[in-house]
C-alpha cells in the first residue's frame, strides 16, 4: 500500500511497483487523480486498485 500515490515519491514509487509486477494499493486525498493513475498503471497486467482517503483522519483509517 503507497500513500500519497497522487504525486511526487508516492507517484513515483506505485509506477515502479506497478512496473515491477506488484499487486498495488494506491491512496490519496485527491479520487479524480487516483482514478487517472490506476488507468495509466493498469496495463499490461499490472493489478492496482485505489482508495481515496486522508491517511491523516484517523476515521478514515
Amino acid at each position: 500500500m503507497i500513500t500519497g500515490a497522487s504525486s511526487g515519491i508516492g507517484l513515483a514509487t506505485a509506477g515502479a511497483a506497478a512496473k515491477a509486477g506488484a499487486r498495488v494499493v494506491i491512496a490519496s486525498r485527491s479520487e479524480e487523480a487516483l482514478n487517472e493513475i490506476t488507468r495509466r498503471f493498469s496495463g499490461a497486467g499490472n493489478h492496482v486498485i485505489a482508495v481515496a482517503c486522508d491517511v491523516s483522519e484517523r476515521s478514515h483509517t
